[in-house]
């Protein structure tokens, strides 16, 4: 891979070239895209590249956590990791049948699929009726089987946004009750360049193409290893950071440091740092046209472990960082930001 003389060159796919290289699998972005801090949206290439599922470990790890968290959830109940909205039967349905399809083709080592059930080879032996009453079974599912956070937008016309997230079960990336029934703009307010892009991004969605896929990778920082973000109810510390007094109570963007923890201001702790990836991808179902799906695969590995060139990358990007990105990137004070410019600057 150093033999690339290009980033425009490079490709972060297939997910499992990396990881038998042992590279991070987060880096690879910033290797293949220069950690490129806009909302980068590019084709995405859906037969290797839509539901990445990792090596057996994490995959296994994260599937039965997953499974776990949304077993007794309820939807749209504070606090809950579902939404839902009945709206979206049709298009959770015909979600399962095209994921589950796809899933058994690019990982038959990992799913066990027939005309009857969906089995996913885990440590947890669950099986999932191939065929499902309602969308909200067949939805649940399919985030109870994938490492993916997924999220429904529904073209709405009558609304000012154009599309509305109407079902999501997120375990990782952030609470979906927030943000249940928000906008495009509404639901992205807290990214700093999205009032500028909403209608680049509200094009790209009125485009998309069934055929033509998309896909981008945004990155933070957070000082733990963990993919849960630290301020949804069911983080191991939430009740710790809310006895503390530490927690950001807006509903809008996470910080993705655990305020419980140290937060380095020197290069030897910048070091010590995680690079959080979160991989979105976008697909406009086939059949149910007018839905969007929206999924979230989160990524975090240690910044000490990223090789040279990704590291460069991420200096790169953070030079080019306004105020507001580097508060969305987790790295709004200037102690911890010039930490890190010092260490990836070694």
């Amino acid at each position: 891979m150093a033999a690339c003389s290009s980033p425009n060159s490079r490709s972060p796919f297939p997910l499992e070239h990396f990881e038998s290289l042992e590279f991070p699998s987060a880096a690879r972005f910033m290797w293949a895209n220069g950690a490129r801090v806009g909302p980068g949206l590019r084709k995405l290439p859906l037969e290797v590249a839509w539901l990445e599922q990792c090596t057996f470990r994490k995959w296994n790890e994260q599937i039965c956590t997953k499974a776990r968290l949304l077993e007794k959830a309820t939807p749209n109940k504070q606090g809950s990791p579902l939404v839902w909205d009945d709206g979206a039967d049709a298009a959770a349905k015909e979600l399962w049948n095209n994921a589950t399809t796809w899933l058994a083709k690019r990982y038959p080592d990992k799913y066990d699929v027939d005309k009857h059930k969906v089995k996913p080879r885990t440590a947890v032996e669950t099986a999932y009726d191939k065929d499902h009453t309602t969308g909200l079974d067949a939805f649940v599912a399919l985030a109870s089987i994938i490492q993916e956070d997924i999220f429904l937008m529904r073209a709405t016309p009558e609304h000012p946004e154009g599309y509305v997230f109407v079902a999501g079960a997120s375990c990782f990336s952030f609470d979906p009750v927030k943000r249940k029934n928000k906008g495009l703009l509404s639901l992205h307010e807290p990214v700093p360049w999205y009032p500028e892009m909403a209608a680049a991004v509200r094009r790209a969605f009125d485009n998309l193409n069934v055929d033509r896929p998309l896909y981008r990778a945004n990155f933070a920082f957070q000082n733990f290893d963990d993919v849960i973000t630290t301020d949804v109810p069911w983080h191991p510390r939430f009740e710790e950071r809310i006895a503390a007094d530490e927690l950001d109570a807006k509903a809008g963007h996470t910080s993705y440091f655990d305020t419980t923890q140290p937060v380095p201001t020197t290069p030897e702790g910048a070091k010590e740092l995680y690079v959080r990836v979160e991989y979105e991808t976008l697909t406009r179902l086939p059949i149910n046209d007018d839905f969007i799906l929206f999924t979230v695969k989160t990524y975090v590995d240690k910044l000490d472990e990223f090789p040279k060139d990704a590291k460069l990358a991420l200096l790169e990007g953070l030079q080019r960082a306004d105020d507001g990105q580097k508060s969305y990137k987790s790295i709004d004070t200037p102690e911890l930001y010039e930490a890190l410019i010092s260490y990836l600057s070694l």
